[in-house]
């Protein structure tokens, strides 16, 4: 039942963020806490076979959700198992944040200058709370920007002019 349960919960959640923020065939989807952490059921490691837990992270059905659509899917999380994992789902490109200097240049360059249509923030752990301060800056003019992980007592601040420059 756990499973069953985990797969509603996270596929649910997963497939609302897809589907309401009207992602479109060759848009470009940037997944913000990508490699998982948020719906784990027992802390399971990353190097379990891929099918005991392609839906058991939030994260997880987004990437394949948005491939679904023909969206171009970014991931940006940290470490080589969660880029392999990434790009097995169905991802077009990974960012490791943690050794990235810039991250705006690499989100730049990833997106070929583009920027993101559309960002799904999916990091929602304790500490996860940086993942959601340059998320805004991630999006093309007109861009969406959903929320799926809540970190508790984090704060997103967005600059005004940013929201009215970019209208978002």
């Amino acid at each position: 039942y756990h499973n069953v349960s985990n797969f509603f919960s996270q596929g649910l959640a997963g497939y609302s963020a897809v589907k309401q923020s009207e992602l479109r065939s060759g848009e470009w989807v940037i997944v913000v806490g990508a490699g998982g952490g948020l719906g784990h059921y027992g802390q399971l490691p990353i190097k379990i076979p891929l099918n005991r837990f392609i839906y058991n992270d939030v994260s997880f059905i987004v990437v394949q959700f948005a491939r679904l659509t023909g969206a171009r899917v970014l991931a940006i999380d940290s470490g080589q198992a969660k880029a392999d994992l990434m790009r097995t789902l169905g991802a077009d490109a990974f960012i490791d944040y943690e050794k990235e200097e810039d991250l705006m240049a690499a989100v730049i360059k990833k997106t070929d200058g583009r920027l993101a249509d559309v960002v799904i923030v999916a990091a929602g752990g304790e500490g996860d709370s940086d993942a959601y301060k340059n998320v805004a800056y991630f999006l093309r003019p007109r861009g969406r920007l959903m929320v799926v992980g809540l970190p508790p007592n984090t704060r997103l601040d967005i600059p005004i002019l940013l929201i009215a420059g970019k209208v978002i």
